[in-house]
């Protein structure tokens, strides 16, 4: 698995666990809402 498709999963994990609410996700994450979009949205276009 490529540090990508790990990323993408650790997300989809955290947004299963926290009811996808991308808010909390980006606080647990220490990471921007719109980066997650971002990243799921260019991850899932590449079919990850």
């Amino acid at each position: 698995m490529t540090l990508q498709g790990y990323t993408y999963h650790i997300i989809r994990n955290y947004l299963n666990k926290y009811d996808n609410n991308v808010l909390d996700v980006a606080r647990k994450l220490e990471i921007g809402k719109s980066s997650i979009y971002r990243y799921l949205k260019e991850m899932e276009s590449k079919g990850i």
